[in-house]
Formats: structure tokens, C-alpha cells, sequence
């Protein structure tokens, strides 16, 4: 596994391109966290691969208040980032 004990901010998880980022990065191994300003994309995903648990942050990165906020967020989530 190319990703094995890497972690991964995939932002734009609710479009095609982060989608399929964050699976192929899963399925190397890396801890993911799924980002985006869309409340419904994080079961697009994490629902796919099923035997992980896959934290998702709601949050616009074309707001840096909104990325900081996410980025203490993975911090808690994966206590270290």
C-alpha cells in the first residue's frame, strides 16, 4: 500500500474528481478526510468503502476561516494533521 499511515485532506468530495481522489487514496492505505460545503457528499464516498470510518468536514475552501476551522478539526479527529 502506496499511502499506508499517510493521512489526506481531500477537499471537493461531493464532485467527481475529489471522489474518486479520496477512494484511490483509501484504497492505498491513507487515513482520509473527506472536506466540502456540500451536507450531503460525505455518504457518497465514505458509503463506498464501507470497512472504514471516514470523518467529514463541512466546510467552503474559498473561506479561510471556514479551512482553519476544519483543519482544528482533523487535528481532533485524527490527532494529527
Amino acid at each position: 500500500m502506496l499511502l499506508e499511515d499517510k493521512i489526506a485532506v481531500i477537499a471537493g468530495d461531493a464532485y467527481s474528481v475529489g471522489q474518486a481522489t479520496a477512494l484511490l487514496f483509501m484504497r492505498e492505505g491513507a487515513k482520509v478526510v473527506l472536506i466540502d460545503d456540500q451536507a450531503g457528499s460525505p455518504q457518497s464516498t465514505s458509503l463506498q468503502i464501507s470497512a472504514q470510518e471516514v470523518p467529514f468536514v463541512h466546510a467552503d475552501v474559498t473561506d479561510s476561516a471556514q479551512v482553519q476551522a476544519a483543519a482544528q478539526a482533523c487535528e481532533r479527529r485524527l490527532a494529527t494533521v
